[in-house]
């Protein structure tokens, strides 16, 4: 039996779209700022050189004393909260398979189900049921367990949004607001009260589409119209006037979701968190304000957390609005 407190590393993989992030933490009590005692980032064109990057990676992380958490983005998952009446353990669990039936919509052999309870009230249990298809999460682990990597678990990338969020305590408790992460290829949007994360969903429109829609409307190639959607320089009135239509799709996808979030009797909005490198996009905050009429607001990912020496302070920085899944799978 240990009598003295240990601090704990983490070490979360976050495959997203065309690039992986990878940061090992030590978190250090309640007390103490966690430190990031490495990062890595790069962009992928495939999987040989996701295995060469790996391979880089490997030997400079802490993995035998780590434990390493994987971030689960794009692949068909289900959450959702169950209010189920107050019950001892055995028959939760059997109300959980019970739910699971019901809720997540895979064959028995297919599904990968956890829960865990939130809240215990007078009569009730508040619970969170997650689940996702066992042949997509297979196929998603594979190169990382060739890899060396022991993977401790898998969270959903909606979940680690909620974790860094409730880490940094940017808002009051009490409100309801929305987080917005704009990757390549997705979007998350989740709907966080009173710390606890009630809808949590994927967008199919990100980064990707934005710069599809550049290269069609202003005639670029892949490379010409990705620089332009980040550099717009001179041409940044045209690029958010290029942009419209898709931001008019994008806004319409969130107030959708919104009105969803009405239903749950949460409350209305009252401000959106976006992250994520799509969210760098010229135009797209600022058209998303007006269109939902809620503000939104952009949020550093490093603003709790200490930089470990013989980290590229700069490079990691300048990523600050695009690791925020990544650095929430730290959280402990």
């Amino acid at each position: 039996m240990p009598f003295f407190s240990r601090d704990k590393r983490i070490i979360s993989i976050d495959p997203s779209g065309k690039s992986i992030k990878v940061a090992q933490v030590k978190n250090r009590g309640a007390k103490r700022a966690p430190i990031i005692e490495a990062f890595f980032y790069e962009k992928l064109s495939g999987q040989d050189q996701l295995k060469e990057f790996l391979a880089k990676v490997q030997p400079k992380l802490d993995t035998k004393r780590s434990q390493i958490v994987l971030v689960i983005h794009g692949i068909q998952s289900i959450y959702r909260l169950l209010d189920l009446p107050r019950m001892d353990e055995v028959e939760l669990e059997k109300a959980i398979r019970y739910e699971e039936e019901v809720y997540v919509p895979f064959p028995p052999e297919e599904r990968v189900v956890d829960f865990k309870v939130l809240e215990e009230r007078d009569t009730e249990t508040l619970v969170a049921l997650a689940g996702v298809r066992r042949s997509a999460i297979e196929e998603l682990v594979a190169p990382f367990l060739d890899a060396g990597f022991g993977l401790t678990s898998a969270e959903l990338a909606g979940l680690c949004l909620v974790n860094l969020f409730n880490f940094m305590r940017l808002d009051d408790p009490s409100k309801t607001v929305v987080l917005l992460d704009v990757g390549a290829s997705f979007t998350e949007f989740v709907v966080v009260s009173q710390g606890i994360p009630f809808v949590i969903r994927e967008i199919n429109i990100g980064g990707d589409l934005f710069t599809e829609h550049l290269e069609d409307v202003l005639h670029l190639n892949g490379e010409e119209a990705e620089l332009i959607k980040c550099n717009p320089g001179e041409r940044e009135a045209e690029v958010k006037s290029a942009l419209e239509p898709i931001f008019y799709r994008f806004a319409e996808e969130i107030k959708v979701s919104m009105e969803y979030t009405g239903h749950q009797s949460l409350g209305k909005v009252s401000k959106i968190f976006i992250s994520g490198g799509g969210s760098r996009t010229p135009g797209l905050r600022e058209y998303l304000e007006k269109s939902v009429g809620v503000p939104v607001l952009g949020w550093s990912a490093l603003e709790r957390f200490e930089i470990g020496k013989g980290i590229d302070k700069n490079s990691l920085e300048f990523r600050q609005d695009m690791i925020h899944a990544c650095l929430g799978a730290t959280i402990v």
